[in-house]
């Protein structure tokens, strides 16, 4: 392999785009489901990201997403719309015992590691 002008330029930002297709730190959601008895919801993510190839994907149905209710009172009902945000690490030991643990997964920034904010509304209504 031939080292030429600019080689390293590119080899850097090709990395970079590698790396942001696959972080994930917060996005819009939708609620499909909630579960009252776990706090987690169900959520169809809103938004649709380019792969590395340029094609639009959606992401895809995230479920037992941990939801954060402001009251007792309220609960999330399907068609709500939400944000949904990822954590740095692996949450399941935490989510699971609700203490301070270390993760039993390497991940970050997964898709499977997010919490839904619910409340949230946009200028076209909440349908």
């Amino acid at each position: 392999m031939e080292i030429t002008e600019g080689f390293l330029e590119q080899a850097l930002e090709t990395f970079r785009k590698d790396i942001f297709a696959s972080l994930h730190v917060a996005m819009p959601g939708r609620v499909v489901a909630y579960d009252a008895e776990t706090g987690t919801a169900t959520i169809q993510p809103a938004v649709r990201r380019r792969d590395l190839d340029g094609r639009l994907v959606t992401a895809p149905v995230l479920s037992g997403v941990p939801v954060y209710l402001p009251t007792a009172d309220f609960a999330p009902r399907a068609g709500d719309q939400c944000m949904v945000i990822f954590a740095d690490c692996c949450i399941d030991g935490w989510f699971d015992t609700g203490s301070a643990v270390v993760p039993p997964s390497k991940r970050t920034h997964d898709l499977a590691d997010g919490f839904a904010i619910v409340g949230f509304r946009t200028r076209g209504g909440n349908t």
